[in-house]
């Protein structure tokens, strides 16, 4: 028997979701979610800064990760977070920041900090100086 349970409602909203993963927040679902740009890095690795619409947070999806490289995500005012590809495993898969809460999205700012440091590259709204 099927059932129409409805639009997807999500776990939380917000503040409420910083720190968390958008997919089993109900964040991240099909229609859920919208993608407010994407960046194709220098060495091939992929930025997708994404913005939950009903939870109000927007996260980075990147894919294509060399072991070592870091991708920082930024909202004024709110708590950065990242992720790294710290294996191989994680390098043939798509790894997701953690949440940030965002009343605007278009003030979210996504970075690849590649591994042996080189010049990182970034998505997303430029720091104004009182932000720095």
């Amino acid at each position: 028997m099927w059932s129409n349970a409805g639009p997807l409602r999500p776990s939380c909203t917000g503040p409420a979701c910083e720190g968390e993963d958008p997919a089993p927040m109900g964040c991240g679902g099909d229609g859920a979610m919208t993608t407010l740009g994407s960046l194709t890095a220098t060495g091939g690795q992929r930025l997708q800064l994404r913005y939950g619409e009903t939870c109000r947070t927007v996260w980075v999806r990147a894919t294509g990760l060399l072991v070592g490289d870091r991708v920082v995500l930024t909202v004024p005012g709110r708590r950065e977070q990242q992720i790294a590809a710290v294996a191989r495993r994680d390098t043939g898969r798509y790894l997701v920041t953690p949440m940030v809460a965002a009343a605007d999205p278009s003030e979210a700012r996504a970075c690849l900090l590649p591994e042996g440091g080189g010049e990182q590259e970034c998505l997303g709204r430029e720091p104004r100086r009182e932000d720095r």
